[in-house]
């Protein structure tokens, strides 16, 4: 029964697939994308997994009725979230909000403005270091929370420069000296500061953005590269442990992107060569971070029996998400990695630094059970085909491509919860519409030829 319910999830992600390579979504690839995610979280680890505990290192096995139940619900929102994308209602208001069109046409103002974002949003990740890598260093410098998110975007430059430059030279439009500090510094160096923070999604979504945009240009997504991603993930993730592991004992040490670069590399490599000698399992602890279905039936092993329904405790911040918080010291926190496993005694009473993941899907189902399970994950769907509404259009300008695979790029993050994947959205806009701006003063100033 669990594989049968596991294939049935494979057999849905390769519907929205599909439609999109026949040239029927003309919307950017991110719903097969979202779909592919589900089938690698909730079908991928029943397959792969020795043993079915709510992570890899826990002896404790779940029982089959409830991870058949979490399979079943999985299917449930799924379809769900497929109903809210493709009903007409979704289509028609997708077609009818407005549009930003973002016409960029001067492709050496681009270049230059790609390359100073890029400098920009490394430089940034080079500063502030301290406050984007992961540490349990109390020690560590790290901003205040009022200012994380200015921090954050700042950092986005070096995504919105990347994409740029990327796109200039998808349509042979890059010099020669551009394309050379795209492949030999620019990129690297974003990717080498991504795994250097401990958190692998910070480069890995580098990778995703040049996906969507490579497929909303050519209107073929190259699914191949998911599969190596895939594989990759098997090493990255016991990689990333053993290099938390590592920071974790030299407590006190300056933290340096540089060198804790080329320490996940040299970690990597270890990890492929001599796995049983460091005592990690590649499948196991890879497929630990692509899991989500046993998450859910622990979940579903105690709600609402043990644990009654959340009542949209998760939800509370959407209200307050647009006001930054130091126009608002009272605004309720985002707290649904701590609040989350704490109430399921995921993670120790006493444990106030480590962030346990509350999945949207898994999120919908506790706060409403399966009815909320159903509408929430059908308005998700919605979402999605609105939001890509105000970019897409036919015909769609560069400047347009670049913020729709911008804006949706973090919405392949199902893993997380909905107010702090989605509810962002209107802050994406503005700093978008405030990127171009600065674009048109670069295409005012230097000259096309």
């Amino acid at each position: 029964m669990e594989r049968s319910l596991a294939s049935l999830i494979l057999a849905l992600a390769l519907l929205p697939v599909t439609v999109w390579d026949r040239g029927r979504d003309l919307a950017t690839p991110i719903v097969p994308l979202v779909s592919i995610f589900y089938a690698m979280y909730f079908a991928a680890p029943i397959f792969l997994l020795s043993k079915f505990s709510r992570a890899w290192y826990i002896q404790e096995i779940l029982p089959d009725w409830a991870l058949e139940r979490s399979l079943l619900l999985a299917c449930v929102g799924v379809i769900a979230m497929y109903i809210g994308y493709y009903n007409p209602v979704s289509v028609f208001l997708g077609r009818a909000v407005p549009k930003l069109r973002f016409k960029w046409r001067n492709p050496r103002a681009l270049e230059g403005a790609g390359l100073l974002f890029s400098l920009i949003g490394i430089g940034t990740y080079y500063l502030g270091f301290g406050s984007l890598a992961y540490s349990v260093d109390s020690s560590v410098s790290r901003v205040s929370s009022s200012f994380e998110q200015i921090l954050h975007f700042l950092c986005d430059l070096s995504l919105i420069g990347i994409g740029i430059l990327f796109i200039l030279w998808r349509v042979g439009a890059l010099s020669r000296t551009g394309s050379v500090l795209l492949w030999i510094a620019v990129l690297p160096t974003r990717l080498v500061f991504g795994v250097a923070t401990g958190a692998v999604f910070q480069s890995i979504e580098v990778v995703l953005l040049l996906l969507l945009i490579d497929g909303t240009l050519s209107g073929r997504f190259r699914w191949w590269v998911l599969g190596i991603g895939f594989t990759g993930m098997l090493v990255l993730q016991p990689t990333k442990t053993l290099l938390r592991s590592q920071e974790a004992a030299e407590r006190g040490k300056e933290v340096a992107p540089v060198h804790r670069g080329a320490k996940f590399l040299n970690i990597a490599l270890d990890v492929v060569r001599r796995p049983d000698e460091l005592g990690v399992s590649i499948v196991d602890m890879g497929i630990d971070r692509l899991n989500l279905v046993t998450t859910f039936a622990a979940v579903i092993e105690q709600t609402p029996e043990r644990i009654p329904f959340w009542g949209g405790y998760s939800y509370r911040c959407l209200a307050t998400k647009m006001i930054p918080k130091m126009l608002y010291p009272g605004k309720p926190p985002e707290d649904g990695g701590q609040a989350f496993p704490h109430r399921y005694g995921f993670i120790n009473p006493s444990d106030v630094s480590t962030s346990y993941n509350l999945a949207q899907l898994l999120e919908a189902y506790i706060n409403f059970g399966i009815s909320g399970l159903i509408v929430i994950m059908a308005l998700i769907g919605m979402f999605y085909r609105v939001g890509q509404g105000v970019f897409v259009q036919p015909r769609m300008e560069l400047g347009a491509v670049i913020g729709v695979c911008y804006m949706t790029l973090g919405w392949v993050n199902i893993e997380s919860n909905a107010s702090l994947v989605l509810a962002g959205v209107m802050w994406e806009i503005a700093y978008l519409v405030a990127v171009h701006l600065v674009v048109l003063v670069a295409e005012r100033v230097v000259p096309s030829k």
